[in-house]
Formats: C-alpha cells, sequence, structure tokens
C-alpha cells in the first residue's frame, strides 16, 4: 500500500479502523502510507485508525508510514490495535554547513530519506510523501531563501539561510502536514553562527618617510591585531617598501601573524623604505586574513639622490718641511665633514696624512673625495762645528772649522763645503738642508 488516508471516520462503537479494520485472520501489511486527520467519533477508544478488534488473530505490519507528525502513531492501542509499529517516517531538517559566520550562508535540506530508526527509506517508497506542500520557518538569527515549496523527487527540499549580524544559536524548522513549527528535532536545522573574523591596526597614519638613495629608511611602526579568525594575518608591503616584527631585521615583503585559537594579540609592525627604493614610492601596507575586511594602512616616501662628491683643492705645495702647513678647500661651500672631524670649507693641515671629505645635502651624504696625500719632511739634525786648531789666533793666522754634515752645508760666511779656513774674528754657524729643508743654525763658534 501507498496511499493517502485523511479525513476518514471510524464506524465502530469501541473500536476503530477509520483507516482499515481486519476482521479475519490474516497478515497484512501497511506500509508507507500517509496517514492524518483521520476519526473523529467521541464513542472509538482504541485502534482509531488501524484495528484488527473482535479478537480476530491478525499479523498487522504497520512501519514505515508517514502519520503526519514526527512522533509517529499514538501509543497504548489509541491508534493501532493488535500490532506496534516499530518505526516509522520522519521529515528531518539538517543544515550544511552547520556552522557560519555573521553573513555567511548555510543549505537547510529536509529530508523523508531516514525513518525514526534512522534506517534508509528508498525513494520509490516515498510517493505519498513526494510533492507534499513544505514550508520553512522560524528562522533564528537569519533570514531564508530560495525555498523549494514542495518535496522534490529525491525525497528532500531545500531552503537558503543567510546568517545575521549576530553570533549565537541560529535555528529554521520545516514543516509538513501536522509538524509543529516549534519542533526541536528532528525537523529542526540548527546553525551556530560564529562571529565575522576581523583584523584592526592601531598607531596609524604613518608619518611619510625619507630616506638616501641606496640606504633604507629610518623605521616607523603600527600594531596589528585579529580576532575570530580563521587564517592567519597576512601583512604585505607595496614596492619600494619592506616590513618586520622585529626592529632593525627581518625585513621583507610580507610577514605572517599566526592565529592560535582565532586571535592575534596586538604586533608591532616595522615599516621602512627600502635600500633599493628610488623616487616617491607609495602605496597600502595591506593587512588581511581570510574572511575578514582587509585593512590599508597607507605609506608614502622620497628617495633623496646622493650629492656629488667633492674636491679638494690645495692651496700651495702638498710637500713641506715639518713647521710648515697647506690650505685644503672643499669645492662645496657647506655641509662638509672632513676625514678630520672638521666641518669647515677649508681646514690647515700640518701633519701629513691622506685626506678626504664629504657633503651632506638634506641628510644624505655623498661618497667620499679622492683623498689628497700630504707629506711632511722632518728637518735635519743640527749640525755641529769642530775647529781645526786653535780659535784664538795672531793676525795672520787661521784656523779650519768642519761641519758634521758632509753634504747641504750652508754656512754663515756663504760658503757651502763641509769645511771653511777662517782668519777673521767673529762667531761663526753653518746650517744643513736636506731634501729641501734646512736645520736649524749649530751652535756659533767664535
Amino acid at each position: 500500500m501507498r496511499n493517502t488516508f485523511s479525513g476518514n471516520t471510524a464506524n465502530g462503537a469501541t473500536f476503530g479502523g477509520a483507516v482499515l479494520a481486519v476482521t479475519n485472520a490474516q497478515t497484512v501489511n501497511i506500509n508507507f502510507n500517509r496517514i492524518l486527520t483521520n476519526n473523529t467519533a467521541p464513542n472509538v477508544a482504541t485502534g482509531k485508525k488501524i484495528t484488527s478488534g473482535g479478537g480476530v488473530i491478525t499479523t498487522l505490519n504497520t512501519d514505515n508510514n508517514w502519520w503526519g507528525v514526527n512522533t509517529g502513531p499514538a501509543a497504548a492501542n489509541v491508534d493501532i490495535l493488535g500490532s506496534t509499529a516499530a518505526n516509522w517516517l520522519q521529515l528531518k531538517a539538517t543544515a550544511s554547513p552547520t556552522s557560519v559566520a555573521a553573513g555567511g550562508v548555510s543549505t537547510v535540506t529536509a529530508s523523508f530519506l531516514t525513518n525514526s530508526a534512522n534506517a534508509a527509506v528508498s525513494l520509490p517508497n516515498l510517493s505519498t510523501v513526494i510533492g507534499l506542500p513544505i514550508s520553512f520557518e522560524n528562522a533564528i538569527l537569519g533570514t531564508l531563501s530560495g525555498a523549494q515549496a514542495t518535496i522534490q523527487a529525491s525525497g528532500t527540499a531545500t531552503v537558503t539561510y543567510t546568517a545575521g549580524g549576530v553570533s549565537g544559536a541560529g535555528s529554521v524548522n520545516a514543516v509538513v502536514d501536522g509538524v509543529p513549527n516549534s519542533e526541536v528535532s528532528p525537523a529542526r536545522a540548527n546553525i551556530t553562527i560564529t562571529a565575522s573574523p576581523s583584523v584592526s591596526v592601531t598607531g596609524t597614519p604613518l608619518a611619510a618617510f625619507t630616506s638616501c638613495l641606496g640606504t633604507a629608511s629610518a623605521e616607523q611602526s603600527f600594531n596589528a591585531s585579529g580576532s575570530d579568525l580563521t587564517a592567519n594575518i597576512i601583512i604585505t608591503a607595496p614596492s619600494g617598501f619592506e616590513v618586520s616584527t622585529t626592529s632593525g631585521s627581518g625585513f621583507g615583503s610580507s610577514v605572517t601573524l599566526t592565529q592560535v585559537a582565532g586571535s592575534v594579540p596586538s604586533t608591532p609592525i616595522f615599516v621602512r623604505v627600502t635600500a633599493s627604493a628610488t623616487g616617491t614610492p607609495s602605496g597600502n601596507i595591506t593587512v588581511a586574513s581570510t574572511g575578514a575586511t582587509t585593512v590599508n594602512v597607507a605609506v608614502s616616501g622620497t628617495v633623496n639622490p646622493l650629492p656629488s662628491a667633492p674636491t679638494i683643492t690645495p692651496g700651495g705645495p702638498t710637500t713641506f718641511c715639518d713647521g710648515g702647513s697647506v690650505v685644503l678647500t672643499s669645492s662645496s661651500a657647506s655641509g662638509n665633514t672632513w676625514s678630520t672631524g672638521e666641518t669647515t670649507q677649508s681646514i690647515v693641515v700640518t701633519i701629513d696624512g691622506t685626506y678626504t671629505v664629504t657633503v651632506t645635502v638634506a641628510g644624505c651624504t655623498s661618497a667620499p673625495s679622492a683623498g689628497t696625500t700630504i707629506t711632511v719632511n722632518q728637518l735635519p739634525a743640527t749640525p755641529t762645528i769642530t775647529p781645526g786648531g786653535p780659535v784664538t789666533f795672531c793676525t795672520g793666522g787661521s784656523v779650519t772649522l768642519t761641519s758634521s754634515s758632509a753634504t747641504g752645508n750652508l754656512w754663515s760666511t756663504g760658503e757651502t763645503t763641509q769645511s771653511i779656513v777662517v782668519s777673521t774674528a767673529g762667531t761663526y754657524t753653518v746650517t744643513v738642508t736636506s731634501g729641501g729643508c734646512t736645520s736649524a743654525p749649530s751652535a756659533g763658534t767664535t
């Protein structure tokens, strides 16, 4: 039997049988029927729908009928006399997925494909329920759309549930025939609504960056965090910028903040212009996680060119004797820093060495100038004079004075030999010149 029995009234004075009354001993299978709203006679107490009353020995099988409600036939012989239904058809509602974020979508399916014992029911046996009107009602924490109005040939019907903006326990009831729209189970589909993933930042906006060509800029930072996450936070820098979670190191084009139990605590993100950037880089640092609204952090910067390397002009010879000096002058009127630490345009050099200068403009420092080498020659040792005889003698006499230096001598007489012959009274001195440098005069010999 696969029929619908509805609106029938039992005639018996005690026993019912609005659907079927068996009066002869026989085996009867009453399965996969739709039985509802039968028998309103007040004098019928038992077997209102199906009876084998009157003491007739009858074998009844009343399993897998649809009684218009999920609870099946009434107990204690009220609906069936002479048999007990072990199971019955049920309308069950399920959701997929069972958990969605706020604003998410779940498909609710109402189905007759399993009975009250959770055993599968084949489609040919569902002919009495396929095509029945169905409604989806009592949408909690969400809205419904696209509902199928009848049980389809698949033995199911579906509706789309869209979660609202509040997290909590959502649900939808499926209603066919007498199934109440307040039923907790099995005609209610439950959907857990989780809060939407979110990411946030603090410490913005960032000031404009400045840097020098070939050098990374000074860093700035902001803080990023997330809640109700289903994935990690990915922070990505635009071209010309780089990010790190560690001040002063670890910079790259992106960083990942790992969520734990859906949360990322407030984490500092350090930002700077890359050493390879040029011109005026700008863009947005993106702070993103699956399902969350991406947050943009605007960044901009200026990369200043380096000044040209200056040149050094000596104010005189770069090789001189000890005690001498030379003025070195930078080609730049300002911003100079000499290798000596001095910052004027010109410096006076008295010590040998190689001297360079750099120029700083708008915080950017040039390459060093070519080195200028200063050579300071030491003075020869002060010579001594050795008389070749007495330095006091009579008119007409003489004495030979000899310098301790074999060469480079210049006597106070103008002579340049190592020894001179003196016949005139006076005080005599000698100096020695070597490498262009002249010694102090010797002690006088009188």
